[in-house]
């Protein structure tokens, strides 16, 4: 049997490396739903104690051929889930490096399966994901997000890695000897890149997550406690004309909508920011400041409003407090009356 085990792998390993990243990925989206939700962070510390433990079992040598498909499943897992929660959380305008980041991870996956027999680049990689996975939990934990606590993540992830490392050095300590400067040159330069990244404000606000937005003619709220709103009427085929276009007649005041999901423990403040693009590029208009309350599934929703909107193109950044864009609404005013229709929110 397992020498049948063993004819097989080697007969299918390419595909079967394949089917564990595809996998993976189909695995992940179908449950990933809620970061602050407890099944999910399970399934996420299960991904991270199976690649330790295979990171260890490759160090010793002379084991079976599967366990660089087992790690790369695993790495693949951690990659694709981080990208789910990331792409939810930020524009991707702004949030692009840090998510092409990931992507390259998910998809270099296969490429890389040759390297995660290198001791150096297998650490470096648990070291990523292992940074990834605090950044995403310390403000469920902690139910707060901002500078601080990405910092707290840091030295969090810092702390971990050296006790895996403290252990791999006590335990191979000729893999160490061989490997472990460049694995902690790697380690090293992943922890600044990321900080660099976030301080740019290029990663995503996460656990934060824009779930719904749009520009609205009118809005209130009925005894239900939902949103009344006249939206403009638009084609089917609306998405493939670009920014959303918005009619407006003098006098007209437009309302941006969000609905932002946070982590049941998580409150804070968050700004709509009016932008016109102008001669001088984007000009800011006005910011609006209300708080938001975590817990809700489909975000806790609320709208600024401009009445001084003019013809041409606009943005309304939604932004944390410390300058994070969660999402961004694009949309061109063009004079003319609107066809409305009433929808609830």
């Amino acid at each position: 049997m397992i020498g049948w085990f063993k004819r097989f792998f080697e007969k299918y390993e390419r595909r079967l490396s394949s089917a564990a990243l595809v996998g993976g990925f189909i695995l992940d989206n179908l449950t990933f739903q809620r970061i602050d939700r407890l099944l999910d962070s399970l399934i996420l510390l299960g991904y991270i104690f199976i690649a330790a433990i295979a990171i260890y079992l490759l160090s010793l040598g002379k084991l079976p051929r599967f366990l660089p498909l087992v790690l790369q499943f695993t790495f693949g897992g951690l990659a694709s889930a981080f990208f789910i929660f990331y792409s939810r959380s930020g524009s991707f305008a702004s949030s692009w490096p840090f998510l092409l980041l990931l992507a390259g991870l998910l998809i270099g996956n296969e490429v890389f399966k040759k390297r995660y027999e290198k001791f150096a680049f297998r650490l470096s990689v648990f070291y990523f994901v292992l940074f990834s996975y605090c950044i995403s939990y310390l403000p469920v934990v902690t139910g707060k997000i901002g500078p601080t606590i990405f910092v707290l993540s840091g030295l969090a992830s810092l702390v971990l890695i050296w006790f895996f490392i403290k252990f791999l050095k006590a335990q191979v300590p000729e893999v160490w000897q061989e490997s472990g400067r460049s694995a902690l040159g790697s380690v090293a330069g992943i922890f600044l890149l990321v900080n660099v990244l976030y301080f740019l404000n290029v990663i995503p606000p996460i656990p934060l997550a824009l779930k719904d937005s749009d520009i609205l003619h009118s809005i209130s709220r009925n005894s239900e406690g939902q949103y009344e709103v006249l939206v403009e009427s638009e084609p089917w085929y609306a998405f493939l004309q670009g920014s959303q276009k918005v009619h407006i007649m003098p006098g007209d005041t437009l309302y941006a909508y969000s609905a932002v999901f946070a982590p049941t423990r998580l409150s804070l403040d968050i700004i709509h920011e009016w932008q016109h693009d102008s001669e001088g590029g984007w000009q800011t208009v006005s910011t609006q400041r209300f708080p938001i309350v975590g817990g809700r599934d489909g975000g806790y929703r609320g709208y600024s409003l401009s009445r001084n909107v003019s013809p041409g193109r606009w943005r309304v950044n939604v932004k944390t407090a410390t300058g994070q864009i969660i999402g961004r609404l694009d949309f061109i005013a063009i004079s003319g009356p609107a066809v409305l229709e009433k929808e609830a929110r």
